[in-house]
């Protein structure tokens, strides 16, 4: 698991999707990147949207 952070898009990859559902949807939980804040609040909405039905 630790070679996976020297490649930091497979990290995010597999990461990401766990962190999302940890916040149970609700990226306001999460400590984001404020440059990135907007790009991942759209990429995720969707995953929420799912999730809820």
């Amino acid at each position: 698991m630790s070679l996976i952070t020297l490649l930091p898009p497979l990290w995010s990859r597999l990461v990401d999707p766990v962190l999302v559902a940890h916040a149970n949807g609700d990226l306001t939980k999460l400590n984001v990147h404020p440059p990135a804040r907007e790009r991942l609040f759209r990429k995720w909405s969707a995953w929420r949207k799912f999730s809820a039905a």
